[in-house]
This record gives structure tokens, C-alpha cells and sequence, in this order.
């Protein structure tokens, strides 16, 4: 984060933690006091709310009055259940939804959102080493890290041959 918004980089970072937003853009006011503001914003969201995700690029626009050029996707929290205590009795587990379900989501969004507006722009998916190999730790941590490591790669080939975007890892 530091690294884009020295470079003078339009940042937009989300996340479900005021907090932790707020303790961000906190450590940036400091790092440029008295140097130059940063553009650096926090967008509170839970990546899950697929809406959410949508609205991020009309508020990105709005912020800085020009699209996007680069997605980069985060999302990662560890097993909400584990082998042993199932925790979640709803039919959903919220490491999937969150690492797996809405990274692709925001896959989509990009590449629909790139071709909307006639730009090339650049998807990079953030994994983890626990989608390299196994993991008993975290099963579906893993599995999910898997996942986002295979999308990329099932994706790329095909979809980079006809649309002006790349997807990295």
C-alpha cells in the first residue's frame, strides 16, 4: 500500500474492518506528513456482498474521475470450521465464500468492467503458499487457495487471447 501511494498510485483498499482501514490510512497520514497527501482511500466492505462489489467501481470513479487500470485481489481468512467441530450449520463455510466464491466474483466484475469501458487493465490474485500444497492444518483454507490458483490458470489462457486484460499470481 505504501509502495502505490508513494508512486502517487489512486488506491482503494476494502475491507469488513473499520479499524484496520482506519489504522492504514492512519500509518500513510503519518508516513506523508509533511510531504504530500497520499490517495489512498478505505472502502468498508465484506467482499461477500456481491453489490458492494459492484458499487466499488462508480465510487472509484467518482473519487478520482478515471477507470480503473488495476484489480487486486485479497481475499483470504482462515477455516470457519475444521474437521473435528463443524461450526457452520447453514450449508455455506465463510473461508470458501470469502477465499473462493467472491475472488472469482471479483474476477468477473474486472473483466467485465475492462471491456465496458474499452480498457486494458490487470487482475492479480493473491494466494497463499497453502495453495502450493497440503495443508491438514487447514483444509479448506487450502483448498480454497487451490482453487484461486487453478481459476487463474483456467482462465488466463482462453480469455487473455481475445480481451485486452491479464490475470497474475
Amino acid at each position: 500500500m505504501r509502495y502505490s501511494a508513494l508512486y502517487r498510485a489512486n488506491v482503494i483498499f476494502t475491507g469488513t474492518s473499520k479499524q484496520k482501514g482506519h489504522d492504514v490510512i492512519e500509518g500513510l497520514d503519518n508516513a506523508f506528513k509533511g510531504k504530500r497527501p497520499h490517495n489512498a482511500f478505505f472502502f468498508n466492505m465484506d467482499i461477500t456482498d456481491w453489490k458492494a462489489q459492484e458499487d466499488i467501481y462508480d465510487f472509484a470513479y467518482k473519487r478520482y474521475g478515471k477507470p480503473i487500470d488495476i484489480v487486486i485481489v485479497i481475499a483470504g481468512i482462515l477455516d470457519s470450521s475444521n474437521l473435528v467441530n463443524d461450526t457452520e450449520q447453514d450449508g455455506h463455510y465463510r473461508t470458501l465464500d470469502v477465499n473462493l466464491t467472491a475472488a472469482v466474483k471479483a474476477n468477473r466484475l474486472a473483466i467485465q468492467y475492462f471491456l465496458r469501458e474499452k480498457s486494458p487493465g490487470c487482475i492479480i490474485n493473491t494466494s497463499s503458499v497453502y495453495g502450493l500444497g497440503p495443508a491438514p492444518s487447514n483444509p479448506l483454507y487450502a483448498a480454497s487457495k487451490h482453487a484461486v490458483n487453478s481459476h487463474r490458470l483456467a482462465a488466463t489462457p482462453r480469455q487473455a487471447l481475445t480481451l485486452s486484460y491479464r490475470l497474475l499470481d
